[in-house]
């Protein structure tokens, strides 16, 4: 099978170096040539997922990668010597075989250590990095122009007849902005101001000086995508003098933050090739962002699961997003959990949370009926809500199920820095929309660093592990 795995393409795109693209068997490269367009596996780290498609750059060079803005997100364990004692009492209770099995369990001589605890470390920013112009950091902003001067249009991650933004959209979208215009009775994305025009995202950058078509065909020579994509180094040493020069020469300067540009579609289009896990790595622990996108996370404070009386037909409903009535086409679904959905009772006084009706199931009455919020209990002590589905667009006809979920509190919220962004993952018939304003990010699972968009992107591609059952 692996030897399958290594079959190149070089040969059917001439554009296209042998490294630069893996399609998983022979037979795939078939259907490809034969338009039959199925599934593409593709390895991690490839600069393209098929010929004709918008270069990506290595995982090494990846400009504003989440481990290059927030600290590690880890968790271990705390450890101590353990003496003869206590080392025989343990090898008699657990084998001795177990004692040496985890590397972070024994000392540098193969002694086994005692755990006396866990360390858990919440992934944090970088001092103030996400306020920070891009070219504050001159390395990565040189990679961000070879975004604007790669000639390519951003296409659909595993659809090649999709083109979803053109060169000239991308280019004219970081040089001059993305802006909304009322049109026809529908509002319209335009790449250049306009009187009346809403601002979605705003320039990355500016030339300092006038600069002529001849002139930016000569420095995107220099910015050619091979020298800024890591792809010839493999690593982030590549020698950037010659472009730092005509940056200080024609005085380009970024117009918007890191924290701004890890939003857009220019970021979110280019970003590596990688296998992402649906769940936390081995001693990997919770992190604020996005392990892929560096975007952040919308942490609620109060969250909802299906559980044993939630009709089964609708257990899936907490990992969908959904249509406020009477929100206007460019404002984003929100996720299941927006307190906006929920059903509350303003005249009641309950100390826990006087703006929620919690109706409970009593585990003492045979027909499972709802009954007043002073009732003790609940579903295994689960404070149960309703989901009031007549505030969605779903025009789904639910034969009047009351759809009952348990409330949980959520761990991270004390953590988040929650605001709402501009949906930047270019797509054609997602939920949320490319520049869906009101935007909330989730986590594809309760236990994951990875968000929604970059899970189903790379299970396109099939570069996903522990897959969960998800709905984009």
């Amino acid at each position: 099978m692996e030897g399958a795995r290594d079959q190149r393409v070089g040969e059917t795109a001439n554009a296209h170096k042998v490294i630069k693209i893996a399609i998983a068997s022979k037979e795939d490269l078939e259907d490809y040539n034969g338009e039959k367009h199925t599934k593409l596996s593709v390895r991690p780290g490839a600069q393209t997922t098929y010929p004709g498609s918008n270069s990506h750059f290595h995982p090494k060079s990846n400009p504003f990668s989440r481990d290059k803005l927030y600290t590690e997100a880890r968790f271990a364990v705390t450890t101590r010597a353990m003496s003869d004692a206590e080392e025989e009492e343990h090898s008699k209770l657990y084998g001795r075989a177990n004692m040496t099995m985890r590397p972070d369990v024994i000392d540098s001589s193969g002694k086994p250590l005692k755990v006396i605890g866990v360390q858990n470390t919440v992934g944090r920013p970088r001092s103030d990095a996400l306020n920070k112009k891009i070219s504050a950091f001159p390395r990565e902003f040189v990679r961000v122009l070879g975004i604007f001067f790669n000639q390519q249009d951003i296409k659909h991650i595993s659809n090649d007849r999709t083109t979803l933004l053109t060169d000239e959209q991308k280019r004219n979208g970081m040089q001059l902005g993305v802006w909304r215009i009322k049109q026809g009775g529908k509002f319209t994305a335009i790449y250049r101001h306009r009187a009346g025009a809403e601002e979605i995202f705003g320039p990355v950058f500016k030339f300092g000086v006038a600069t002529s078509p001849a002139q930016k065909q000569k420095i995107a020579a220099i910015f050619k995508w091979d020298s800024v994509s890591g792809f010839e180094t493999q690593d982030d040493t590549e020698d950037f003098t010659e472009h730092l020069r005509v940056i200080r020469e024609f005085r380009i300067t970024s117009t918007m933050t890191v924290g701004q540009y890890v939003n857009t579609p220019w970021h979110i289009a280019y970003l590596p090739i990688s296998m992402e896990q649906m769940h936390l790595q081995h001693y990997e622990s919770f992190s604020m962002r996005c392990r892929r996108c560096a975007r952040a996370f919308y942490e609620y404070k109060e969250m909802h699961a299906s559980y044993s009386d939630t009709p089964i037909e609708y257990r899936q409903y907490p990992t969908r997003f959904w249509k406020r009535v009477g929100s206007k086409a460019h404002e984003a679904s929100q996720p299941f959990h927006e307190d906006y959905f929920w059903i509350k009772n303003t005249t009641r006084n309950d100390t826990h949370n006087p703006a929620r009706i919690s109706r409970v199931r009593a585990e003492d009455v045979g027909n499972r009926s709802l009954l007043p919020q002073d009732v003790p209990g609940g579903h295994q002590n689960w404070e149960v809500e309703l989901f009031d589905i007549s505030k969605t667009d779903n025009t789904r006809a639910h034969n009047k199920a009351e759809l009952r979920y348990k409330a949980h509190s959520n761990h991270l919220y004390e953590y988040a820095k929650n605001a709402s962004i501009v949906q930047g993952r270019p797509n054609t018939r997602a939920k949320v929309a490319l520049y869906d304003t009101g935007f909330k990010l989730r986590r594809v699972s309760a236990y994951s660093n990875v968000c929604m968009d970059c899970a189903a992107d790379m299970d396109r591609l099939g570069l996903t592990r522990c897959r969960v059952w998800y709905r984009w």
